[in-house]
């Protein structure tokens, strides 16, 4: 599906603003240096243009130093950054079910993803495909993306899930240990992530036993 413009909610963007500030940075400062309007973030219908939210990652990495700096969203969980998804994935009652609430009700959260649910025989694989607008997807986008859904799920089911394998849609950096403390996976899964994923699109499978039960 096209649309004229991306945009990205004001709530997954102030999940982006809180992890920024983990890293230290001015997030107000960061809006006022791009031209956005921190005000809107308070708005919960609120949206903001994806290449912004582009812009604003290039400039948290530039001053930061850090180009995994997306991971940091993994820190900042809150339901409400799904905007009322975050609560309809609550009431879930497996990981499975989850999942397929998070694919079915994406585009609240934002328009610049595209996600699917897979089964293969001995597993789920939630496959997420990050878009930019005019400007291409910076790859923070990517682990934010993916950081945050490990954690969030991690904490809804209040057990420390291990993915079977996760990739990552672009080149695999030189420095990958902030990645695996971040995801755990086992050693075959390590060698996938990041950047091992034969389609452009990052990937979650997790064992189908862990995602129904």
């Amino acid at each position: 599906m096209s649309y004229p413009e991306r945009t990205t909610s004001s709530s997954w963007a102030t999940a982006i603003v809180q992890a920024l500030e983990l890293e230290g940075l001015r997030s107000a400062d960061l809006f006022a240096d791009l031209g956005l309007d921190y005000a809107l973030l308070s708005d919960p219908d609120a949206r903001f243009p994806q290449d912004q939210m582009t812009r604003l990652w290039q400039r948290a990495v530039s001053l930061s130093g850090n180009p995994a700096i997306g991971l940091r969203m993994g820190k900042v969980i809150r339901p409400a950054h799904f905007n009322v998804v975050g609560f309809s994935l609550l009431s879930s009652k497996t990981l499975k079910d989850s999942l397929a609430r998070l694919v079915r009700y994406q585009r609240i959260i934002g328009e610049a993803s595209d996600m699917a649910l897979l089964q293969t025989p001995d597993s789920y694989v939630l496959e997420l495909q990050i878009h930019g607008d005019t400007l291409p997807a910076p790859t923070q986008s990517h682990d934010a993306a993916l950081a945050y859904l490990l954690a969030f799920f991690r904490w809804m089911t209040g057990e420390h899930l291990t993915p079977q394998r996760v990739g990552f849609a672009y080149a695999q950096p030189s420095d990958i240990s902030a990645y695996e403390a971040m995801f755990d996976c086992p050693a075959t899964g390590r060698a996938q992530a990041p950047g091992r994923c034969q389609r452009p699109a990052n990937e979650y499978a997790y064992a189908a036993a862990e995602a129904s039960g």
